[in-house]
């Protein structure tokens, strides 16, 4: 009992010099590594519940088997799998570097023969990286195995849409088309091409609510225990995904089957326990980096102003045949219909679906239109749009049914959604200018590291480029340090220092510096925009 007072006061009152200190970057991965592993634990203590909850027949097992493959093949080979977002991909893939190398959650600026000697803490939630240090345990390549894992993730969304679906409404039907309207998400398939936090929060989120619901189906202990760590993992890969806790709180209260209060209660608080036990250091950080860290934001990151600049654009997306399923839309609000019906199932979907939809009208960048990078939040809205238009389906089938032989009417579905989907082709095969500048950086940074010779060093504004290809990096303002150039010149090949993005705007007296202050060579260069060059150049002492 007295933990969760504790906890509350540390998050609002956080210990602002304890995060600049070096043991906190080893306490984020290995709180992270306890909590998924005491969520393993308890999974594999409730696999009996687990398995007979959600046994399916054979006929069941082939049709999501298919949905599943064709998501997959959409994912793996439809869109183009490249960084949408400038910066943000390499960052969460360095963090993740950086954990697998040190065991260290932090934001590397100097990183030299495979050793962190520079970093802080990142302002980014660290769940995506904290699971790509272990993918990155069996691949070679960094990037191919993010790539590869968001991928995967991805797709395994699709089944468990159809999972989600039959434990909330007990109807496979339901279940079915779920999972194909999301097999064919327009907006979902788009950032499954990028390494995109949103795509893993939403598979998390979709598997904490499915163990919630085993929960109350079954009241084991371990799956309380499992709903509540997985829970913990999940609102640390976005920091917007804090408001999910919400939505699974309420859930227990409307599904809850205990006819005692204080049962009911009892149950919550060992939940909010484990919980807090888990997230507290997370919540905690978050509350210290809104306060110290803009966020890309020169004014407020949350206001009431945004709200009439975000509205249109995102109601637009929703509606527009070649970027959204245009018929989510309309069911949705034929499932919502008669209320009574279904009334918990309802109430929490409308809840989950609007509590994100709003919270981005109120964010700085929550538009669709701020440069197209912003659509990545829809995703995050999605599932409980599709499980109600899927609600709505399955209502239309029960009345036409006394008229229409119900494969005939599955068959009309099938071929509606996906002439609905065929518009949105454009939209998922074309990369959005917007991170234009970023992605041809990158490329080229990319391109060069794999042709510089074994011990050499790269001094960039965005070292993370080059740390997740294995590659020595730095950032500028080491290099400005004479001393510290002069022992990587002494104790590497070679020196090479990339004028980027960076060297336009912010940094360019810092980039100036270093060309003045060394002798230098020109390798490459290309133009961007047709007006100014990247260029990589090789230093001399």
């Amino acid at each position: 009992m007295v933990f969760i007072p504790v906890s509350l006061y540390i998050i609002f009152n956080p210990p602002i010099e304890q995060f600049r200190t070096e043991n906190i970057k080893y306490l984020f991965p290995s709180l992270l590594s306890v909590n998924l592993f005491v969520f393993v634990i308890s999974l594999w203590v409730s696999r009996k519940a687990i398995c007979s909850s959600l046994k399916i027949d054979r006929s069941s097992a082939k049709i999501l088997f298919s949905l599943f493959f064709v998501g997959l093949l959409l994912r793996a080979f439809m869109v183009p799998h490249t960084s949408r977002m400038l910066f943000d991909e390499d960052i969460y893939m360095q963090v993740a570097a950086t954990m697998s190398e040190s065991g260290k959650a932090e934001f590397c600026s100097q990183w030299l023969d495979k050793m962190c000697l520079q970093g802080f803490v990142d302002k980014h939630p660290n769940a995506l990286p904290h699971s790509l240090a272990f993918v990155y345990l069996f691949f070679s390549s960094r990037e191919l195995a993010a790539y590869i894992f968001i991928i995967l993730i991805a797709s395994l969304s699709v089944p468990l849409m159809y999972f989600l679906a039959v434990l909330l409404f007990n109807n496979r039907e339901i279940g079915y088309f779920s999972a194909l309207f999301m097999s064919l998400a327009p907006v979902h398939i788009l950032w499954s091409g990028s390494v995109s936090t949103e795509i893993y929060y939403v598979f998390l989120s979709l598997m904490v609510f499915i163990i919630t619901l085993l929960y109350v189906q079954n009241k084991c202990t371990s799956l309380l225990v499992a709903s509540a760590t997985l829970l913990s993992y999940t609102i640390q890969t976005r920091p917007e995904s804090l408001f999910f806790s919400l939505i699974i709180i309420l859930s227990l209260i409307l599904f809850s089957k205990q006819k005692n209060s204080l049962e009911i209660f009892d149950n919550l608080l060992l939940y909010a326990l484990i919980f807090l036990l888990f997230s507290t250091l997370h919540i905690t950080h978050l509350n210290y980096t809104s306060k110290v860290d803009s966020w890309g934001a020169k004014g407020e990151k949350l206001s009431m102003d945004y709200l009439k600049r975000n509205l249109s654009p995102n109601i637009r997306f929703m509606i527009d045949p070649s970027r959204s399923f245009v018929i989510l839309i309309p069911l949705m609000l034929l499932s919502l219909i008669n209320f009574r019906s279904n009334f918990s199932e309802k109430f929490i979907l409308l809840v989950w679906m609007l509590a994100f939809f709003v919270i981005f009208l109120l964010f700085y960048a929550g538009s669709v239109e701020a440069g197209g990078t912003s659509s990545r939040f829809v995703v995050m809205w999605y599932p409980p749009l599709i499980l109600l238009a899927a609600h709505a389906i399955a209502k239309i089938n029960k009345f036409f049914s006394k008229y229409i032989d119900i494969k005939t009417l599955y068959v009309y579905w099938c071929v509606l959604i996906v002439l609905s989907f065929y518009p949105t082709l454009d939209f998922i095969r074309t990369v959005d200018p917007q991170a234009d500048v970023g992605r041809i950086m990158r490329d080229m940074g990319i391109e060069m590291s794999q042709k510089l010779p074994d011990n050499c060093v790269v001094i960039t504004g965005t070292p993370s480029i080059f740390i997740v290809q294995g590659q020595n990096s730095m950032d500028f303002h080491n290099a400005l340090n004479k001393e510290n150039l002069k022992s990587i010149y002494n104790k590497h090949k070679c020196v090479y220092f990339f004028e980027d993005y960076w060297c336009k705007y912010v940094k360019k007296s810092q980039c100036d510096a270093i060309l003045t202050n060394n002798e230098h060579e020109l390798v490459d260069t290309i133009l961007v925009e047709k007006k100014w060059p990247l260029s990589f150049y090789e230093l001399h002492p």
